[in-house]
């Protein structure tokens, strides 16, 4: 009887020194993969930051696309208006088309049909003139 008691004894110690030892692995692994686990938290909010911060960012540099478009488009048509005057202009100075074309920069076919609406509409005019 009294070896069962000594073998129970036995399988009891063996049992709570096995609790023992797993209870303190339990405890390490909890420690390392809450230190983890902080790291990585602390990652992601330092990620999340950056990805609000370049948002932003990238907002305001969309807004001066737009703007700095707008812009650039006045300017063109400011530009075409005032290469449409500078070719009327010129060619009621007498300056060839072809001169026109070149000191402009419109096409040479933008300068032929200027010269024809222009002559064309001084003929009507001198025709009015005329029968008057």
């Amino acid at each position: 009887m009294m070896e069962a008691n000594y073998v129970a004894l036995v399988f009891a110690s063996v049992a709570l020194i096995n609790i023992l030892l797993l209870t303190r692995v339990f405890v390490l692994f909890r420690r390392k993969f809450s230190a983890q686990y902080a790291a990585a938290e602390k990652q992601l909010k330092m990620m999340n930051s950056s990805v609000l911060g370049m948002g932003l960012r990238i907002l305001e540099l969309e807004k001066k696309v737009v703007e700095l478009r707008e812009a650039q488009q006045d300017v063109s048509e400011s530009h075409a208006e005032f290469s449409y005057s500078q070719a009327r202009n010129l060619l009621a100075q007498g300056l060839s088309k072809e001169a026109v074309s070149a000191s402009t920069g419109l096409s040479l076919s933008e300068v032929q049909l200027m010269d024809l609406v222009r002559t064309s509409g001084r003929a009507k005019s001198d025709e009015l003139t005329e029968t008057a």
